[in-house]
């Protein structure tokens, strides 16, 4: 290669390297300028309050002492950590631009706030689901929620779409994999990496919203009684629901002042677990005395 040719070269190379830097800059402030449009709509506050709630309401539930510590409490406690923590990786890979992971993320919180309701409160169900590592195929789980009278999500029909799109979403199929084809005047293609597109950030924030008010939803029924949980808490649920579906949840309504005072009066009420042991090998009525081992 001859010295004009070379220097041909190199100023060509150098030309492209530069269209390529501007390229590179130019869809950095697009990715910025969507991520903080994204920011600013109901949609994008709708999700954070989401899987802001259900983590809060995760946070309400008291350590657990280990010899209290039954497979049931474990379970269903683990599967709604589960489901929260998987609400919480789509928010954050829905603003790093990586949209279908998030959805199939999103599959995982409906599917482990299910089973949480199931485990929480069937604990012949629970052991054999801990000891033995059982995976229980989301179909199955709701066979069970229907036996038990519990929360499916088909019961708030925008749920039940929800739950149905995200299933599509979750599996390597056409609806997955060519979400992002490109057509351009080079031809089609298929980018890697993050893209950032407002319309559909949008629909992907409002399905995080759904998918962690499931999950709150279904905090509120795997308690032994809701009545545990502050009202606060459940008052902000049933707004959130009203938020996602646009309607009143006048099943979600209670008299809120009534619950404080019955919540305050059961507080003032309860003694501590580790009372219990002392207390019943005092009663004369408690089977450690009346079966004779309080006189070993």
């Amino acid at each position: 290669m001859g010295l004009l040719s070379l220097g041909r070269w190199l100023l060509s190379g150098g030309r492209a390297h530069t269209a390529r830097d501007a390229t590179i800059r130019a869809e950095t402030a697009h990715h910025h300028s969507v991520e903080a449009t994204l920011r600013q709509t109901n949609e994008f506050d709708l999700a954070v309050r989401a899987v802001t709630l259900l983590g809060s309401g995760l946070g309400i539930i008291p350590p657990v002492a280990e010899s209290d510590l039954h497979p049931n409490v474990l379970a269903g406690q683990g599967s709604l950590s589960l489901a929260h923590d998987a609400a919480s990786a789509a928010l954050h890979l829905l603003t790093t631009g990586y949209y279908a992971p998030a959805r199939a993320l999103l599959r995982l919180t409906f599917e482990a706030s299910a089973q949480a309701q199931v485990l929480a409160k069937e604990p012949s169900q629970a052991e054999p689901w801990m000891t033995k590592n059982e995976w229980w195929s989301h179909g199955k789980v709701r066979n069970k929620l229907r036996n038990l009278g519990k929360i499916e999500a088909n019961e708030y029909p925008s749920l039940g779409r929800l739950y149905g799109r995200l299933s599509a979403s979750a599996h390597p199929t056409k609806t997955s994999a060519l979400t992002r084809v490109t057509l351009s005047a080079d031809g089609v293609s298929i980018p890697v990496g993050p893209s950032y597109s407002e319309a559909t950030a949008r629909v992907i924030a409002q399905e995080i919203a759904g998918a962690a008010l499931y999950g709150c939803l279904a905090l509120q029924d795997a308690v032994v009684h809701e009545g545990l949980l502050p009202s606060q808490w459940r008052r902000d649920v049933k707004e959130l629901a009203e938020a996602y579906v646009g309607r009143k949840f006048p099943e979600l309504e209670r008299d809120w002042t009534a619950e404080d005072r019955r919540l305050r009066d059961l507080i003032s009420r309860m003694r501590p677990a580790t009372e219990v042991d002392t207390d019943l090998r005092a009663n004369p009525n408690s089977f450690h005395n009346l079966s004779g081992e309080g006189q070993t």
